[in-house]
């Protein structure tokens, strides 16, 4: 017959080496997949654009085309912050070419106001 000794020995072995008998944890939560980006050939809503103007300064501004084609051809000229000009182009997927509809595209400026990117179209005299 073991001794007390060796029995205990033999259970706190056992607690040390034995394998995890702990139950499988289940696996984590996998977040959903983001929604795709939703890609434009006509111009953007004016409030789908606010992500794309904040500013604090008019060097802050760029000139874009909001949409496929310059603004005698179905798109329409818009200010856009310098730093998302990039992100703001990517949301047009431009595939073929532009209608030619014709029209006159005034030159215009662009500046910061109340913290948004505005383009001004020059009318002439």
């Amino acid at each position: 017959m073991p001794s007390t000794l060796a029995l205990t020995f033999s259970c706190l072995w056992l607690i040390a080496c034995a394998p995890n008998l702990e139950p499988p944890k289940p696996d984590a939560p996998v977040a959903p997949p983001p929604p795709p980006i939703t890609k434009y050939r006509q111009p953007m809503e004016e409030h789908f654009t606010l992500d794309y103007r904040a500013c604090e300064t008019d060097d802050d501004c760029v000139y874009a085309n909001n949409g496929c084609c310059n603004c005698a051809n179905g798109g329409a000229s818009i200010a856009v912050s310098r730093a998302k000009y990039r992100e703001f182009r990517d949301r047009f997927i431009c595939t073929g070419p532009c209608t030619e509809m014709g029209g006159n595209c005034f030159e215009g400026t662009v500046a910061c106001e109340d913290k948004l990117c505005v383009f001004r179209q020059l009318r002439p005299d």
